[in-house]
């Protein structure tokens, strides 16, 4: 699976490197040394410096979906612990989040994961 696609020729050079920039940039892996390298590659293979970005925001795109869902995970985790613990005041914040402007604008957009709370 890790030779494959250079020795294959089912994708051009240039495409499989910028690939692997993504893989290498995305927030499961952050290997630097690896993006540095695919990088220099992606431009050997005739890369412009706008495809690279693309794929750097491609990447910090999967990241904010990927932190999304992990967060709700975490926080219903922690909520689960804390809740046991917690005064009636820090339990009726933790069922009822306030409202904040950048709560206010990823629910206007439709990015708001209700499992992270409602928004009044």
């Amino acid at each position: 699976m890790s030779t494959n696609p250079w020795t294959s020729d089912a994708l051009p050079r240039k495409t499989v490197e910028l690939i692997s920039v993504a893989l290498n940039v995305a927030c499961t892996n952050l290997n630097a040394d690896g993006t540095r390298r695919h990088i220099r590659a992606a431009l050997d293979a005739g890369a412009t410096r706008e495809e690279i970005l693309m794929v750097f925001k491609m990447a910090s795109l999967m990241s904010i979906h990927s932190c999304t869902l992990g967060a709700s995970i975490l926080l219903e985790e922690a909520t689960m612990g804390l809740l046991d613990e917690a005064s009636e005041e820090r339990k009726k914040r933790l069922k009822n989040p306030e409202a904040t402007p950048a709560r206010d604008k990823m629910r206007a957009a439709g990015q708001w994961n209700q499992a992270l709370g409602s928004v009044s």
